[in-house]
């Protein structure tokens, strides 16, 4: 099976206003290979939305249209080339990662997630197979990750529940452990800003509740420590700080509570990913998304695939609002990666093969041609990887290759192969 090419990236690094008017200055490139030479220039003027239109939408065409403002408001002018050449480039790579890169709270605020391509696309850009839309901090990309983990026995997983504030933390700590059974889980009922700090977990999974403030400056309800009040709301900086104090630096956050976008974006220079939810999210769609996001970086996806695939079943889930898949907010470096996928067995020792003891070449079964026979092969390996991880966690890009092979055997079962 040939392996597919890394996503096209385009990177849309929106400044802040530069006193020039009420729009933001914008520098694009593709592949992360831009330089001031090379990136185009544009201005980017945030536009006016419906209040809900961020949040959950009803109809899902209210989604549409506001994403089809803010994609217009951003790729305008020479900025429409740009785009135009990624979404080539990313027919061609199979796939796409468009990261939205601003430090002004204006621009972090909106619902890049909902970005919609009326011309080129026909639909929203983070639902598009094998394509995402991720977020980082404006000075550039978050600490580079460490190496997948080669296993779950060496993952270590922190549940901090802010439970003072009513948090249930049932569903949250069984999908976790549906994801990591094997896996070192810690749950922390009565989690405070301590708790943060004293992890020593490479996934910090927070049950809590956000709290919108003035001007965009949010902050995480949790418990208090021994002496305060029943409630502590703890700001970006504060939850920045705690997050660089911890004993072991977490690979992945999750601030599974509502309001808590911009609370991702403060943590995200300290952290390789960090998931938040912008506006209020319903219990429904915040575990749905989190379910299938766990199962598949738990099966070797990368962040962006995993998103892309908790996008999907939060599109899927009945209890949810039609807009919601686009609540989830991910800052992150690209093709992070948090475990290794299922590895070959190795090979077992001895001498080398001779040429007699080799295997027999595979044939086409009757009515089968060479083609069929490879994708028949190629199919076949790609059910051992994947056989099993329920078909609705398979990263897209698996689920894409596995369907075009599988419409190349019409008449032929795909693990019919047959020696001599």
């Amino acid at each position: 099976m040939s392996a597919r090419s890394a996503p096209v990236e385009l990177v849309a690094q929106i400044g802040t206003d530069d006193g020039l008017g009420p729009d933001f200055h914008v520098l694009a490139w593709v592949d992360g290979t831009g330089t001031p030479a090379e990136s185009v220039e544009g201005r980017f003027l945030p536009p006016r939305l419906d209040p809900d239109s961020g949040a959950n939408p009803r109809p899902p065409s209210q989604a549409e249209k506001a994403g089809a403002r803010l994609f217009e408001a951003l790729f305008s002018g020479p900025l429409r080339r740009v785009w135009a050449r990624a979404v080539e480039g990313a027919r061609r790579a199979g796939g796409l990662r468009l990261v939205i890169r601003s430090d002004a709270v204006a621009v972090r605020m909106l619902p890049w997630e909902l970005l919609y391509d009326r011309v080129l696309v026909q639909g929203h850009v983070a639902l598009v197979d094998g394509w995402s839309v991720l977020r980082q901090v404006g000075q550039g990309p978050p600490p580079p990750p460490p190496p997948p983990h080669p296993s779950a026995a060496e993952l270590h997983l922190s549940v901090l529940v802010a439970g003072d504030m009513g948090a249930d933390s049932a569903q949250d700590l069984a999908v976790l452990l549906e994801a990591w059974p094997d896996g070192h889980v810690n749950l922390d009922s009565r989690a405070t800003l301590r708790s943060i700090a004293r992890s020593s977990a490479h996934v910090v999974h927070v049950v809590a509740t956000g709290v919108p403030g003035a001007n965009g400056w949010h902050s995480l309800a949790l418990a208090a420590d021994p002496g305060e009040p029943a409630g502590r709301a703890v700001t970006g900086a504060e939850l920045l700080a705690a997050t660089r104090s911890a004993v072991l630096a977490p690979e992945l956050l999750v601030l599974a509570a509502a309001d808590t976008d911009l609370l991702a974006a403060d943590v995200a220079p300290a952290v390789p990913t960090v998931v938040g939810f912008r506006g209020r999210v319903s219990d429904a769609a915040c575990i749905a998304f989190v379910r299938a996001f766990y199962l598949a970086l738990a099966a070797g996806a990368t962040v962006e695939e995993a998103a892309a695939v908790g996008r999907t079943s939060t599109l899927r889930e009945p209890d949810a609002a039609p807009a919601e898949w686009a609540l989830p907010v991910v800052y992150s470096t690209s093709a992070h990666r948090l475990m290794l996928g299922p590895q070959p067995a190795p090979a077992t020792a001895g001498p080398a093969p001779v040429l007699e003891s080799a295997p027999a070449p595979l044939v086409p079964v009757p009515g089968q041609d060479v083609e069929q026979l490879m994708a028949g092969m190629n199919v076949a390996a790609l059910t051992a990887r994947w056989d099993s991880v329920p078909r609705e966690y398979w990263p897209p890009i698996v689920r894409e290759q596995h369907d075009r092979l599988r419409d190349r055997l019409p008449d032929v079962p795909p693990l019919q192969l047959v020696t001599r």
